[in-house]
């Protein structure tokens, strides 16, 4: 994807107009950290290494003692790295490596809207405009779903489910082509948020071409 469009929208969703910099660091009050993803994810911090700056994104929330314990604290070379280091600690929210991911190249897709599951079944991919969802039925039953959960300046971010017991047969794979050609049609940028360590999503992304393009340090907590 091309960079200047990444770009474009990074800095607006990290709030780096409103910055200033403290040791080094460029420190952003950004009113995307109060705002959820899929309506109830915050994403209170995000501290990140991109085109060379040392960024930290905060919720207007956070005081002046817990922002110089952040730019202080955080090694920005570490971030991805391992585990996340011990005195780096806030008791009310969780801190999480993640991976934000994007398609370099426009990918050709096509698919059978039903496709055969067993001898028995067979899954249907209905598209539910009104909530952004692509939903997979064995038998009239709901078994997964992809959404783009939230756009911000074009970009939409992709969020995918599978029942446990129906993983494994290509729904999930199925199902994000499917939202990937929608956001196509609808001139989204489709977009892969996930922790590091969920092997099994950043596989299945990596498969369908999705790249890492930012490496993040996330401090959230659940609504």
């Amino acid at each position: 994807m091309h960079s200047s469009l990444f770009s474009n929208f990074y800095q607006e969703y990290l709030g780096l107009d409103d910055s200033m910099i403290c040791n080094d660091v460029h420190v952003c009050k950004c009113k995307y950290r109060d705002i959820p993803l899929n309506k109830k994810y915050f994403y209170k911090v995000i501290a990140t290494k991109y085109n060379g700056k040392k960024i930290i994104s905060y919720s207007p929330e956070f005081n002046e003692t817990e922002l110089r314990f952040l730019y202080t604290k955080i090694n920005f070379e570490a971030i991805g790295v391992g585990n996340i280091h011990n005195d780096l600690k806030f008791p009310q929210y969780e801190l999480s490596y993640m991976d934000r991911m994007l398609l370099e190249t426009q990918i050709d897709i096509s698919i059978d809207k039903r496709s055969g599951c067993n001898r028995n079944n067979s899954i249907e991919y209905k598209y539910l405009d009104e909530y952004r969802k692509y939903i997979a039925l064995v038998n009239g039953e709901l078994v997964g779903y992809c959404k783009v959960s939230d756009v911000i300046a074009n970009y939409g971010n992709l969020v995918v489910w599978v029942e446990e017991p129906r993983r494994r047969l290509g729904i999930a794979e199925s199902l994000v082509k499917l939202m990937i050609k929608k956001c196509y049609e609808e001139r989204i940028v489709p977009m892969y948020v996930v922790k590091t360590d969920n092997h099994a999503s950043i596989s299945l992304a990596k498969k369908l071409g999705f790249q890492v393009k930012q490496r993040e340090l996330v401090v959230s907590y659940t609504n």
